[in-house]
């Protein structure tokens, strides 16, 4: 067993930094910086990555610098088990839920996939189910640009503090949790493990882990809740207080305690063979429950034969009816229909009516979900980016909480001596600013006209860093301080394995330093001079990932206006990366403004007409062409004669070097005049060039 659950356990994503949006209309520079403080320039504590420790704060999308931003959310955290097949009860009673809040609050959604394992079970299928959960998340609706979905046992933070937490758990507010009195019972003392005792202790280090100001909850698991409300007061008042202002840090709770959010309908769905019992994966009956992959024939089937009454008419709320209620209940959340509309409609129906509507509405609602889910579990690149992505937004969350929890917790058992390093450390977290002499400057990595960029070691870490140095003085007389901001707001929200991480920035009177991904393998434009076109399996790995980067992009209203061989990277592994965001802006609207460069831009900017993401499908493929052909379409040696060329769409496909016409096709089908006919990104992806020559992990190994 325990190597099984070693490989199941395998995968560990990095933490990453988050960041606080702010405004920044009308502010100079320095002023700017001062104000927004964008990214805080905390020291360094991981070798392994280059990171802020930023202060526990919800963090809002990037905002366009001419409006304002948005006021702190409320973080919201809620997780499913993967065990069996997710069926209604969870769909209504938690995920339909989360599509809600996810647009209200900061909201965390993860598979709990450590709550699993507290039975018998079996590895690969725990792994696969893990997978179908999240792709099932995904298809209902919860969106990971909204969302952060990840896997429990990705963030290892959760068994540490689960570990902590329990030394502070009397052992007797364990004994009187009623589910495990059932489930023990059930399985018999032979088959408990001590993990079935303990695992509300974990899913009180899940929420108190993120600082959750709430929980979605059904009303059997309030009583968790109180127990993970009782922790959180019991460790603040252990360890919390003066002590905890002793040792440096900041108010006098540790962790926050969270409340309760009960939806007003639907919080508990009841099985079809028994009113009176929870629709459950682990009733031995699957004709209890309706699982949202289900067939229409086994939705109709499990419909007909489900527990009725004998009673005259349909009504909600009589205690002689528990099926009926629920019956009702269900087909009031599938429809949107208010209660009353739902008691009028169906008051005077029989019970072999109300099934057949029953039905056709579980059906009309569940089918798009079946649809968009098999989509997913298609693609399972876009599954794993997905939850890595999530993962990585959880971990810097987590980082914060697991430092004020040693510095509360452990140091307890620490030599003094120690307990003061402890203690100045997540001192400096809210204090200490980066400047240039925390770093180790080395060799010049490249030259713009704002300034360089150089190799860079930060001293405290020993990571490795690109430390762009960009001079006020020229930034103001070309007067692209504005353009600066916004580059900064937008890529420091940003987190794709196909974009530079920008991880944090400083300042001093003369000079404004960006701390930057470091990509080993330098410049694409270079690369391509050199080979003077690529093969179409280079090619297609490239477009591809920059597709799958531009998705992201787009889904948090980035457009990038500016694709083209020298704003790409690659690095150590060879993997693509998109560097400058210079042009980029953060928009739901459709623009005007003219930028780029010559060859890449699209036929609307050259006409001046708006403009919206589509351009980045044309900038994507002038690249392709590029990298195959080793010069733009369009070029000529009049710059009117590459507008004219622009757009009359004037493509020629040269019959030297030699291209497959599945990748002219492809080429065609995305430098189209009319913006809206273009090739979409996803489509992009599964073009039979792409699919054939592309190399599935985005790096091109060749």
């Amino acid at each position: 067993m325990g190597r099984s659950l070693l490989s199941h356990f395998s995968m560990v994503t990095n933490s990453a930094p988050r960041f606080s949006s702010s405004t920044s209309r009308g502010l100079s520079i320095d002023g700017y910086l001062r104000k927004t403080r964008l990214i805080r320039q905390y020291p360094l504590q991981s070798s392994r990555d280059l990171r802020c420790l930023c202060s526990n704060v919800a963090v809002s999308e990037p905002v366009n610098s001419e409006t304002s931003s948005s006021p702190v959310k409320k973080r919201i955290v809620s997780g499913v088990q993967p065990t069996g097949s997710i069926h209604l009860g969870n769909y209504l009673g938690a995920i339909k839920n989360w599509i809600r809040l996810q647009d209200t609050y900061e909201t965390f959604f993860f598979i709990v996939d450590l709550h699993a394992i507290t039975l018998q079970y079996d590895a690969q299928q725990l792994l696969k189910a893990t997978r179908d959960t999240a792709a099932i998340y995904l298809a209902c609706g919860v969106d990971p640009s909204k969302a952060s979905v990840f896997v429990q046992s990705h963030v290892r933070a959760h068994v540490e503090l689960m570990w902590l937490l329990s030394s502070a758990t009397p052992i007797g507010w364990l004994n009187r949790m009623i589910q495990f009195k059932e489930k023990s019972r059930k399985a018999g003392d032979e088959n408990v493990g001590v993990a079935l005792l303990t695992y509300p202790v974990l899913m009180a280090a899940d929420i108190l882990l993120y600082q959750s100001d709430l929980v979605p909850v059904g009303e059997d698991q309030k009583q968790h809740l109180e127990l993970t409300r009782e922790l959180a007061e019991r460790v603040n008042y252990l360890y919390g207080g003066r002590k905890w202002k002793k040792l440096g840090g900041r108010g006098g709770a540790i962790f926050k305690v969270p409340e309760p959010i009960i939806p007003p309908a639907g919080a508990r769905i009841m099985s079809l063979t028994d009113g009176l019992s929870k629709m459950s994966k682990s009733a031995p009956s699957d004709q209890s429950r309706i699982n949202l992959l289900d067939s229409k024939d086994v939705i109709a089937n499990k419909i007909k034969r489900c527990k009725t009454d004998a009673f005259p008419g349909l009504e909600f709320d009589n205690a002689e009816r528990p099926e009926c209620n629920n019956l009702l209940s269900i087909y009031q959340l599938v429809t949107g229909k208010t209660k009353q509309e739902v008691a009028e409609e169906c008051r005077d129906m029989n019970w072999g009516t109300f099934k057949i509507v029953l039905t056709d509405a579980l059906v009309d609602h569940l089918h798009p979900i079946q649809v968009r889910y098999e989509e997913i579990v298609s693609d399972s690149s876009y599954l794993d980016e997905v939850l890595a992505g999530g993962a990585r937004k959880a971990a810097d969350i987590a980082d914060v909480t697991a430092r004020r929890r040693d510095m509360a917790i452990v140091t307890e058992t620490q030599p003094q001596q120690q307990q003061q390093k402890g203690s100045s450390e997540v001192a400096a977290v809210d204090q200490k600013r980066w400047t240039l002499n925390d770093f180790d400057i080395g060799k010049t990595l490249g030259r713009g006209k704002f300034g360089h960029v150089y190799l860079a070691r930060e001293k405290r870490s020993n990571h490795i860093a690109a430390l762009k140095v960009l001079f006020k003085t020229q930034l103001k007389q070309s007067q692209v301080e504005h353009q600066l901001r916004r580059e900064v707001e937008i890529q420091s929200h940003l987190r794709h394995p196909n974009i530079l991480r920008l991880y944090g920035y400083f300042y001093d009177q003369k000079r404004v330093y960006l701390i930057l991904e470091y990509a080993a393998k330098g410049e694409l434009y270079k690369e391509l001079q050199k080979c003077k076109y690529f093969s179409e399996g280079r090619a297609a790995t490239y477009v591809a990932s920059l597709a799958r980067a531009l998705i992201y992009c787009h889904g948090k209203h980035v457009i990038h206006r500016d694709i083209k061989p020298e704003n790409l990277l690659v690095g150590a592994q060879g993997e693509l990366k998109i560097a400058d965001f210079g042009w980029s802006v953060h928009t739901f609207n459709r623009r005007r403004t003219m930028c780029g460069t010559l060859d890449y831009l699209p036929p609307e900017m050259v006409e001046s007409v708006e403009h919206d993401a589509n351009v980045d499908i044309w900038s994507l493929g002038i690249l392709c062409y590029e990298f195959l052909y080793g010069v733009p379409p369009f070029e000529a040696k009049e710059h009117s004669d590459t507008y004219r060329r622009i757009v009359q769409v004037d493509l020629k496909f040269p019959s030297r070097p030699v291209v497959s016409s599945a990748a002219k096709d492809l080429i065609t089908q995305m430098l189209v005049k009319d913006s809206s006919q273009r090739l979409p990104l996803k489509k992009l992806l599964e073009h039979p060039w792409i699919v054939q020559n592309a190399e599935p992990s985005g790096v091109y190994r060749g």
